[in-house]
């Protein structure tokens, strides 16, 4: 695991946690905070390109908040895209496409905020 302090397994759980229990179990700002730590290193890679226009493109052209866009309705394309085989090894594991680019995303909202 690398120094996000977050392994894959935690980020999933807190993801799950959030989308559907809304407020509660897990607060929405701490899943964007770990979030933006992972989209740190995702974009460290250089697999992603650090723009949010071109990252949204990637989600079909969603322009809602960030935050917004952190739903379980994400959850068919994730699963399509391990099958497929759209990953993004990061710090040590593996992230569908889908969930490299809602955390770069995150990132960026980061950076800008």
């Amino acid at each position: 695991m690398s120094d996000t302090g977050l392994d894959r397994r935690v980020f999933l759980g807190l993801t799950l946690a959030a989308a559907s229990s809304g407020p509660g179990l897990a607060s929405h700002s701490d899943l964007l905070i770990s979030a933006a730590r992972i989209g740190r290193e995702v974009l460290a890679t250089g697999a992603l390109p650090a723009d949010p226009k071109a990252l949204r493109n990637r989600l079909g052209g969603h322009e809602a908040s960030v935050d917004a866009l952190f739903t379980e309705d994400w959850h068919p394309f994730i699963q399509e895209d391990f099958a497929a085989g759209r990953t993004i090894d990061t710090a040590g594991w593996a992230l569908s496409r889908t969930e490299a680019v809602l955390c770069a995303l995150a990132a960026l909202s980061e950076g800008a905020a």
